[in-house]
């Protein structure tokens, strides 16, 4: 039986290219950042002591069109994961 992938309300499969490729007008930031209504939330262990650079909405009406998707890049500024997070829809 195959199960669905479920993240705050979405079913995946889940494409960070589709989802800036849909995007509007974005941002980029260095360094944490707060997740709309949302403190910071802290990247994998496993990348936290690597370079974040984050691309978001630059605008949105609601949180529930708010997204992230961070690249953490080694100190040769290769990326070693990017990870992608959504508000509820």
């Amino acid at each position: 039986m195959l199960r669905a992938r479920l993240f705050r309300a979405y079913v995946g499969p889940f494409s960070v290219l589709d989802l800036l490729d849909q995007a509007g007008p974005i941002t980029s930031s260095v360094g944490p950042h707060s997740h709309c209504a949302s403190p910071p939330i802290a990247p994998p262990s496993r990348v936290a002591h690597l370079r974040r650079v984050s691309v978001q909405p630059a605008v949105i009406e609601s949180c529930l069109q708010w997204w992230t998707v961070d690249l953490f890049l080694s100190p040769n500024r290769e990326i070693v994961a990017v990870t992608m997070d959504l508000w509820e829809p």
